[in-house]
């Protein structure tokens, strides 16, 4: 069962990971980062692997993201 602070750990990871990226790829980062510490679903229970989860929280902001700006 994956929990919020497994979750915090990836972010925090991500976050160091994206630190050496060139300057116009750090956003990116930055923003996969962002979604990861906005999550506060109770879904995340449902994985075993904290990154299975992390991905899944990702996609599921990208495509947030899309439909806005379509």
């Amino acid at each position: 069962m994956v929990t919020a602070a497994d979750i915090r750990v990836i972010a925090e990871r991500w976050k160091r990971a994206t630190r050496p990226l060139k300057i116009h790829e750090q956003n990116y980062g930055y923003r996969l980062v962002t979604m990861l510490e906005q999550y506060n679903g109770e879904e995340i229970r449902r994985f075993d692997d904290p990154l299975e989860a992390a991905a899944f929280i990702v996609s599921i902001g990208m495509l947030k993201e899309l439909e806005r700006q379509e």
